[in-house]
């Protein structure tokens, strides 16, 4: 069967859409995007490319960015939990034989797919977090400090001594920015100067077995130091001179036969 594309209304009646692959299979693999990217990004066109015919495929995009209607300036990690709920409900009932979600997600998706899971709204069987962003609390001050000594070798074990945090504070109060190629407002700032997501951890329902890292020990974006609390039963797979991106060909190939072993319990 061909890749289908499915339209759906999120709440505030924006128009996401979805890339569905069928197959005769009980299991559903859910692909959630990070920070201004995309679900047709070569990480996981890979997967994709492994798993079509074997089980039911979900690339969808949040609204606001790829083909999904929407404005993306209101972005916040709860407003997008709340779309990847709906997201998953639609692709349940596109493939009503399914019996269990795997996630895969990477950066700050990982963020959304735990505060989805924490709100008990959707189930998750098995996950996949690829270059998570859960400490968002020390990464936005990491960033920051970057930024503003740009003449400085900042990496995270001395950011703290470049950091002024009243000037961080200030900024995460701004109206509105411009990031690379969209308009953002100041919500996502607000919401998660104060979080780190692997608090929440213990409000999900998951055993760890089902819970496969995967980081790169030269992402210097979201350096693997900022996850420090990580359930101690879950499987952290690190990507040698992997960046944060993990779409060169010599990092794939140390991950990608895992992540398809995982999901086919091989």
């Amino acid at each position: 069967m061909m890749t289908q594309l499915i339209e759906f209304e999120n709440k505030e009646g924006d128009i996401p859409r979805a890339l569905l692959d069928q197959a005769e299979s009980k299991v559903g693999v859910v692909f959630v995007h990070g920070f201004e990217r995309t679900t047709i990004e070569s990480k996981f066109k890979n997967i994709v490319e492994q798993l079509k015919g074997k089980v039911n495929l979900w690339r969808f995009g949040f609204s606001g960015v790829g083909l999904s209607d929407g404005k993306f300036e209101d972005l916040t990690v709860n407003k997008l939990a709340s779309e990847l709920v709906v997201a998953i409900k639609v692709f349940q009932q596109q493939c009503p034989e399914i019996k269990k979600i795997y996630l895969i997600g990477h950066s700050l998706a990982c963020c959304i797919i735990i505060s989805a899971l924490a709100t008990k709204s959707i189930i998750a069987d098995r996950l996949i977090l690829l270059a998570p962003a859960f400490n968002q609390q020390d990464l936005l001050r990491y960033w920051f400090a970057r930024s503003q000594n740009k003449d400085k070798v900042i990496m995270w074990a001395n950011y703290q001594e470049y950091l002024d945090e009243v000037a961080f504070i200030k900024d995460t109060e701004q109206d509105n920015r411009m990031i690379k190629e969209h308009y953002l407002k100041n919500q996502y700032w607000l919401e998660n100067r104060d979080v780190n997501y692997q608090k929440m951890f213990v409000d999900i329902d998951l055993l760890w077995e089902n819970l496969l890292i995967i980081h790169g020990l030269a992402d210097d974006k979201v350096p693997l130091e900022s996850n420090g609390q990580l359930p101690l039963d879950c499987s952290l797979l690190k990507i040698e001179k992997g960046d944060h991106d993990l779409q060169r060909p010599d990092m794939v190939e140390q991950y990608l036969d895992k992540v398809i072993n995982f999901i086919l319990n091989v």
